[in-house]
């Protein structure tokens, strides 16, 4: 499954590399994806609002025209619930920190996000 999901990864990479996908484009069909199949996976604790990945989008989209290049760009990426990010909460699944937002970024989150990536999870 890992080796599948690398090769879906690296194809989207690709694809938006070649601008036959945007960033946004590429938003809208995991946000459907996730639309679908949440309900019953519940593989998630807090997604993000669309309205703002969007946004995020096409901020990528617009650095890419000035010729930025950004290894991750417009990539989504799911962090687990217990990695800081100062944008939305992290609660390691506990109720008791249900509405703590961290004031900083985990090194990782920063990584990712300076190389284009979207993190939406």
């Amino acid at each position: 499954m890992a080796r599948g999901l690398a090769r879906q990864a690296v194809e989207t990479l690709r694809l938006i590399s070649e601008g036959s996908l945007t960033p946004t484009e590429h938003v809208s069909e995991v946000l459907e994806a996730v639309r679908d199949h949440e309900p019953q996976v519940r593989a998630y604790i807090t997604l993000r609002s669309p309205g703002r990945l969007e946004a995020e989008a096409k901020e990528v989209e617009r650095r890419l025209r000035q010729g930025r290049r950004l290894r991750l760009a417009g990539l989504l990426v799911a962090v687990k619930d217990n990695i800081s990010t100062s944008f939305m909460p992290t609660t390691a699944g506990s109720r008791i920190l249900s509405d703590y937002v961290p004031p900083y970024n985990a090194t990782v989150v920063e990584r990712v996000i300076r190389e284009g990536s979207l993190s939406w999870a």
